[in-house]
């Protein structure tokens, strides 16, 4: 109690605190939900219009963005939400100034490159078998072409002796196996 009797009596009882009605106002959380509600019913829609049309042109993206802004500083209680969209478009400004990875590979192409790669190698294997093809046909003639060589100077060299000494018949020995 001897505070509160030091406290009339000092400097601090000249002093008068004034209470107005508005500085006791409650605060209307149902208005504010409401305002939130709105404002991201309003984001949704806006971006469901405007992201075909940036991902069409990534041009337009600064546009867009400073167009949200705009559009979002119009409602009431948008002071709430303008920090966290201030720092959402400067990272959409950021991603947007760096260079963009390739695009990956469309599967269906990739598919067709590697059916055509089959079939280019299936075919250089087929031209192979039909070069190796070749090559034995073209040994197994030499094989003939020289067995034909041999038995035509047998029977060349056979016909000389017949020639060179009357009346002596010589054979070759497949004429004596078959006669």
């Amino acid at each position: 109690a001897q505070k509160a009797v030091d406290l009339i009596q000092s400097d601090l009882a000249q002093y008068r605190i004034d209470v107005d009605a508005e500085s006791l106002a409650m605060t209307d959380f149902d208005a504010i939900q409401q305002d939130g509600i709105a404002i991201m019913q309003a984001t949704g829609e806006f971006m469901a219009k405007m992201l075909p049309a940036v991902a069409g042109n990534p041009a337009m993206l600064q546009f867009v963005l400073e167009l949200y802004q705009q559009m979002i500083a119009g409602f009431r209680g948008s002071e709430r939400f303008e920090s966290i969209i201030d720092r959402g478009i400067a990272q959409l400004k950021q991603a947007a100034a760096q260079p963009r990875p390739p695009a990956p590979p469309d599967p269906k192409a990739e598919a067709e490159k590697v059916k055509a790669g089959a079939v280019q190698v299936k075919a250089q294997a087929d031209v192979a078998k039909a070069q190796l093809g070749i090559a034995k046909t073209q040994m197994d003639m030499q094989a003939e072409q020289a067995s034909f060589g041999q038995r035509m100077a047998e029977i060349t060299a056979k016909r000389d002796m017949q020639n060179a000494i009357p009346g002596v018949v010589l054979r070759t020995d497949t004429e004596g196996l078959n006669g």
